[in-house]
């Protein structure tokens, strides 16, 4: 896993969390 994957997926993870 790259690490531009990884920032990809932790800025879905938080959108997810803020829009909950």
């Amino acid at each position: 896993m790259s690490l531009n994957e990884l920032r990809v997926t932790s800025t879905l993870s938080i959108s997810s969390v803020t829009y909950s």
